[in-house]
């Protein structure tokens, strides 16, 4: 099978490996689908602290079960399904009050252990998801984008009343501004701007930054602000499964560029650069 590797940063290659065998509770993907993230160009230019070296790249994948290890029902060769590249382990702390996105042993598809960049990949079956008939392959690959967007809008349940502001708006930000308005029917969503009278507001930040910042606890407190954080996704597979079968949403309006994985240099390339017309790459493993 041909995987798409980052040997070390600034080197990938596409090489040809062994087929992978599912362990047990666990299933084969064939990959019909795969989108890149920031993350994926992270871990491609050393950007990234949790990726180890060398790693088979892509958390956002979808395709057909075509193999199952011990302990997984059969019945489910043939399946369409999304992976959730969140594995937890269901015991720790973190696991047993919702939260397995913190999970104290978390691994994760395509970063911590090899992902779906690959004509194959394998996954625990409670990873797959089913991906019902009606819903089109290349929206089917979005589901783990729009966790994301799931995850953060979980954590505030905004109403109708709200004002919403979106800073950064690019693929993430662009999935919350549609849970928000699709699902929450949030009216009024601001993006790249400034609330400036914001009492009982819920913040939520995303990403990784290191950089120090300095906050003053009196516009804080003053205004009794909720401050929340999002990482991955805390079960939110099935969520953004249900947006897509009642059209809350539409992956349509994200998807800008398709490419055969074999020119994935190409699409990462053009992903990092072109920002302005580009938003979300999706990769061709199988027709």
């Amino acid at each position: 099978m041909k995987s798409i590797v980052i040997e070390k940063p600034n080197t990938l290659t596409i090489e040809t490996r062994a087929l992978l065998q599912p362990a047990s509770g666990e299933v084969r993907i064939k990959v019909k689908l795969a989108g890149i993230c920031g993350s994926d160009s992270h871990i491609y230019r050393g950007h990234n602290p949790f990726a180890k070296y060398p790693r088979v790249i892509g958390h956002e994948f979808f395709g057909v079960i075509d193999a199952v290890g011990d302990n997984v029902n059969r019945d489910r060769i043939g399946e369409r399904v999304s992976v959730d590249p969140v594995i937890s382990c269901g015991h720790c702390y973190p696991c047993s009050v919702g939260k397995p996105n913190v999970c104290t042993s978390l691994v994760v598809l395509g970063v911590h252990r090899d992902g779906g960049f690959s004509e194959y990949a394998v996954a625990p079956a409670r990873n797959a998801h089913r991906i019902p008939d009606n819903i089109a392959d290349h929206h089917a690959v979005m589901v783990e984008p729009f966790t994301i967007a799931a995850n953060v809008t979980g954590q505030v349940n905004p109403t109708e009343q709200d004002v919403a502001l979106i800073y950064g708006a690019g693929p993430m930000g662009l999935t919350t501004v549609q849970a928000l308005k699709g699902v929450y029917q949030v009216k009024t969503v601001i993006v790249v701007d400034r609330i400036e009278e914001s009492p009982a507001a819920r913040i939520v930040l995303m990403g990784f930054s290191s950089d120090p910042c300095e906050i003053v606890q009196q516009g804080i407190t003053g205004k009794e602000l909720a401050i929340y954080s999002s990482r991955l996704n805390a079960n939110k597979f099935p969520v953004v499964i249900d947006w897509l079968n009642k059209g809350l949403i539409d992956p349509d309006k994200l998807i800008t560029h398709t490419f055969d994985y074999q020119h994935v240099t190409d699409a990462i390339e053009l992903f990092e650069k072109d920002q302005r017309q580009c938003c979300k790459v999706l990769l061709t493993f199988a027709k």
